[in-house]
């Protein structure tokens, strides 16, 4: 980083460290908006997800079957309606989405906190910036 690798010879350059460690922890709490925005969705759809065990319609289901097939093995994904992909049951399409959105909150909540960690090195940088004396000789 900018601010971590460089000398401070003067004020402008103390300046500069402190403007670039401003940008890093602004830069920082944007990424924990982002992050908590993630968390919030992701765990508001896998309520509705785990909670309401409704029966998906069939087209919802082939829609969704052919979309989440990673390895082809849907049949007839260019078909409409019940047709489309029937190797795919709604309770497999409901147990991948599932498992998805466990999937995103467990992995979002591990870039949360390596984001907070981030985020307290930003403040510590920039307090140490602050505190640096320049000597004249």
């Amino acid at each position: 980083m900018f601010a971590g690798r460089r000398n401070i010879r003067n004020a402008n350059d103390k300046r500069n460290q402190n403007i670039a460690a401003i940008c890093f922890i602004v830069s920082n709490i944007l990424n924990l908006g982002f992050i908590a925005v993630i968390i919030f969705y992701s765990t508001l759809t896998g309520v509705a997800i785990i909670q309401t065990n409704t029966n998906i319609d069939s087209d919802t289901r082939g829609n969704l079957a052919c979309l989440y097939d990673g390895a082809n093995s849907c049949t007839c994904c260019e078909c409409s309606g019940h047709k489309k992909c029937p190797e795919w049951t709604s309770d497999d399409v409901e147990n991948v989405l599932r498992t998805q959105t466990k999937a995103s909150i467990v992995l979002a909540s591990i870039l949360l906190v390596y984001a907070i960690s981030t985020l307290r090195y930003g403040f510590q940088l920039k307090r140490q910036i602050s505190m640096y004396q320049i000597d004249y000789v």
